[in-house]
């Protein structure tokens, strides 16, 4: 075959491609009919977690990373001949969590940008929003404890699943040599993670500025012929700004695990995690005994965080608590029946997400 000859076979292959999507979205839509007769929410993340096995468990000689964003967009176009979806996450575009509302919702979604957690939680709890993502966790910062403590405080809204992305931070500037850049811009929490980066005595002169996002980073060292920015590429991307370093972070395996917040409790089945709060006696002994109970039932603790109470006179503490399994399962439910806890939802285990192209 010639060029020409392969390339009619790819439209032939395109067109193909093209009718099934239109079938598939028909039958997207009668399937958002009958989940609204039934009551039944129209975001299923489980059911796509089983989708997105199955293909990946047949891609063959195909990406994975291909495979996940051709499905991300299908998933969401779907979704839209159901039923509009409107989600909020920790502003403004450009951001990690921003990337993090993209993989999980795709860009059919509305995607709304809320300036703080407090914001975008808010935003969900009223339901003037379907969704929320905010951040819980990074690998070298630790927990995010002002979402953590808006579940406990709240109570307004449940987590239903969750995504892991790789952080990577791009360093762009105007100014083309580094011994001539004098600001550098960024989230505060970026310049300990890109150090080894700033250290670098080209930069010994610059001053670090920490400002909202590191998407208003990326527009201050527009602005500025001397500054510079971390952020992530699609914020240097939309702004315009040009890239002059990639991945400048210390640690590549750096990541960020983001919640998604809902109303509506996805269904029991395949791997679920479960996040609750607990209350334990201030006595000798008052954690083991809960602790012992996980024990005694097999059930894997996946992470355990102290937090202050709002009411506390003494320094008492909530601990913040995930576990493998789903509050349907006999084992979990024992362990609910004899200590006190808040169920904050049940939901799939999510994956880390590898690299996903932005441009």
């Amino acid at each position: 075959m010639d060029k020409e000859d392969l390339r009619r076979a790819i439209d032939r292959v395109d067109d193909e491609l093209l009718r099934l999507l239109k079938e598939r979205q028909a039958l997207a839509g009668q399937l958002g009919e009958l989940k609204r007769g039934l009551g039944l929410p129209i975001y299923d993340p489980q059911r796509e977690e089983e989708i997105l096995a199955r293909q990946n468990a047949a891609r063959d000689s195909l990406e994975e990373r291909a495979i996940t964003s051709v499905w991300r967009e299908i998933f969401s176009a779907s979704r839209q001949a159901q039923n509009p979806l409107r989600a909020a996450y920790l502003g403004p575009e450009g951001t990690f969590t921003h990337q993090a509302a993209i993989v999980k919702f795709g860009t059919s979604a509305e995607l709304i940008a809320a300036h703080t957690i407090a914001a975008a939680f808010g935003l969900v709890a009223k339901h003037t929003v379907d969704y929320a993502v905010l951040p819980v966790e990074n690998t070298l910062q630790g927990v995010v404890g002002e979402t953590v403590d808006l579940l406990g405080a709240a109570r307004k809204a449940l987590i239903i699943g969750e995504v892991t992305l790789p952080i990577h931070f791009v360093f762009s500037s105007v100014c083309d040599r580094l011994e001539n850049i004098r600001t550098v811009y960024s989230k505060q929490e970026a310049f300990p993670q890109c150090a080894n980066f700033l250290n670098q005595p080209a930069l010994d002169e610059a001053r670090r500025v920490a400002v909202a996002s590191t998407s208003e980073a990326v527009w201050r060292a527009k602005e500025d012929p001397t500054g510079a920015a971390l952020s992530t590429e699609v914020a240097a991307n939309q702004a315009g700004v040009p890239i002059l370093f990639r991945n400048v972070e210390n640690n590549p395996r750096n990541k960020t695990r983001f919640l998604v917040l809902g109303h509506d409790q996805p269904a029991p089945g395949g791997d679920h995690k479960t996040s609750v709060f607990a209350k334990v006696q201030n006595v000798a002994g008052g954690l083991e005994g809960l602790l012992a109970a996980f024990k005694r039932n097999n059930i894997n603790l996946t992470k355990i965080e102290s937090r202050p109470m709002d009411d506390a006179a003494n320094f008492e503490t909530w601990f913040y608590i995930e576990f493998e399994g789903h509050l349907n399962d006999l084992a979990v439910r024992s362990i609910f029946e004899k200590h006190d806890l808040v169920w904050l939802g049940s939901y799939p285990k999510g994956n880390a997400i590898e690299d996903v192209p932005w441009n």
